[in-house]
């Protein structure tokens, strides 16, 4: 017995129902796209707007509170705040960059010399944040001191021998006094605010 292959019925436009189908399919899929992508970008609106109520909560919060009087503050909760609000306001600066930048020539030794004043600009202005007291009043004795050489001594081996090793402690050491100064000024200010 053989089998006739079935026709499929066209339609008057000359189509087939199964085109008429998929086309309906498509123009269906392509309607829920439209809502979902649009329902997905409210959400995402709702959420930005959510975070930024949050972020304006929180802002508002941290200005009242840091405004608030430091008379309910112990004295070494006071001086630890001092001490972390110097150290990140110090070290999270651009200045020892700009500082290093001025220090160190454009030329082979600038990479050694850079790395020995970064060194140097950052390990004393942590160390004055670190152990300064709030009621100092030396301004002009910088207390702690940095071992430049130490810090330098990969570069012993490098050639040219002695030049890069020397410029490594020669920007460790050019910018101690400046960054020491810099750092002692900025902690006195912070300690001196109410």
């Amino acid at each position: 017995m053989q089998r006739r292959a079935t026709a499929v019925k066209q339609s008057a436009a000359g189509g087939s129902i199964w085109d008429k189908e998929a086309t309906d399919y498509w123009k269906d899929i392509k309607v829920r796209d439209a809502d979902a992508s649009s329902t997905s970008s409210q959400r995402g609106r709702v959420a930005l707007l959510a975070g930024a109520a949050m972020t304006a909560l929180l802002v508002v919060s941290g200005v009242y509170m840091a405004s608030r009087p430091a008379a309910d503050v112990s004295p070494d909760a006071r001086a630890n705040l001092v001490r972390a609000n110097c150290t990140s306001l110090a070290v999270q600066s651009r200045w020892h960059a700009d500082m290093c930048k001025r220090i160190c020539p454009e030329n082979e030794f600038n990479d050694p010399c850079t790395n020995g004043c970064l060194y140097g600009t950052m390990t004393v202005t942590k160390a004055v944040c670190a152990e300064r007291l709030l009621n100092a009043t030396d301004s002009m004795t910088c207390m702690p001191r940095v071992d430049c050489a130490g810090a330098c001594v990969e570069y012993a081996s490098v050639r040219p021998i002695p030049a890069k090793r020397n410029a490594c402690e020669g920007g460790c050491n050019s910018v101690v006094p400046s960054s020491c100064k810099r750092a002692m000024d900025l902690f006195d200010e912070l300690a001196k605010a109410p």
